[in-house]
């Protein structure tokens, strides 16, 4: 998973980098689900470690927001592109191409994305949290006449914040592949992330959305790291909200040990919906369980069947014939 992930990472676009993202996502859950596990031995830990390190989320989003200032650029010198964008109907679009570039709109509207962008790659040079606000003020930045700008740059915050939320993961799930080699080394859990250090791990990662070191404690049931999320705020580790329901996106980014996470705040039962007695015990959701006829209740249009033993004798005419069928 993680190799698919890699093809991505020289791909200059946002799209490919939010793909990239989902991606590590997945491989991260899986490789969580392992080393908690505690079946890996050192040799493989140190694999799984070797090859999450070497990722650089803050390059990839570099890469995109460079790629993504190239493309809107690109856009303004493609005649053709701007007419459909700016009108469903090919002749109409050209037409507003025109008039834009002729009355030096189109100019002006070109320079101000150029502005946006620059911003995002400056930041991207040098990223901090929480983003900038004035990043996604595109509504008070840009002026009305700049229909292409406005249009074209989105609000990349979500972007930024998929990205911070990854490189959280990413730490915690480094830290706890070297908290697992600690605990097969000595036999327990360590006392403090510090412990790990220089043997296990070179220093303890900080926390993306803070620049404090990663948290973590210990308790009966295992061990859990944990980040404070895109939010900032210090849930203990909390991902549930209060009811243990709707998984929180911008809250605290965990790595457990012992399924001290569910313990803590376990997920509710799902209760299983008897659907009834059709495909093997279910039948399609909406259906309507279909009753079997008794010899009491025959079903509506069926004709009565009879003991054949006792069934009466047919006679020459049609009814005594049906009867008997």
């Amino acid at each position: 998973i993680l190799a698919i992930a890699h093809s991505l990472n020289n791909e200059p676009l946002i799209i490919s980098a939010l793909v990239n993202i989902s991606i590590q996502s997945l491989a991260y859950e899986q490789i969580e689900m392992l080393v908690a596990s505690g079946k890996l031995s050192d040799k493989q830990l140190w694999a799984l470690a070797d090859a999450i390190e070497p990722i650089d989320m803050d390059r990839i989003m570099l890469r995109a927001m460079v790629g993504e200032r190239c493309f809107i650029h690109g856009i303004f010198n493609d005649t053709e592109t701007l007419a459909g964008s700016l009108s469903s109907t090919p002749t109409a679009g050209r037409v507003i191409v025109a008039a834009l570039r002729t009355s030096g709109l189109m100019d002006i509207d070109h320079s101000s994305s150029l502005d946006v962008m620059e911003d995002y790659v400056a930041y991207a040079e040098s990223p901090t949290w929480p983003l900038p606000a004035y990043l996604d003020d595109i509504d008070n930045r840009v002026p009305r006449i700049c229909i292409v700008t406005r249009m074209m740059i989105p609000a990349l915050s979500s972007a930024y914040r998929a990205s911070r939320q990854c490189e959280a993961r990413r730490r915690a799930l480094l830290t706890g592949i070297a908290v697992e080699r600690y605990r097969q080394a000595h036999g327990r859990f360590p006392a403090q992330l510090s412990d790990l250090v220089p043997q296990f791990i070179d220093a303890v990662p900080l926390d993306p959305f803070d620049d404090q070191p990663l948290r973590y404690r210990t308790e009966d049931a295992g061990g859990i790291i944990y980040s404070l999320g895109a939010d900032s705020i210090d849930n203990d580790g909390r991902r549930y909200n209060d009811v243990g329901r709707d998984f929180q996106d911008d809250t605290d980014v965990t790595f457990t040990f012992g399924g001290l996470q569910e313990q803590l705040w376990p997920l509710p039962e799902i209760e299983e919906t008897y659907y009834g007695d059709m495909y093997g015990g279910y039948s399609e959701p909406g259906e309507e369980e279909v009753e079997e006829p008794t010899d009491a209740e025959p079903a509506d249009g069926a004709d009565v069947v009879t003991d054949p033993d006792n069934a009466a004798e047919p006679d020459d005419t049609d009814n005594g014939a049906e009867q008997a069928l």
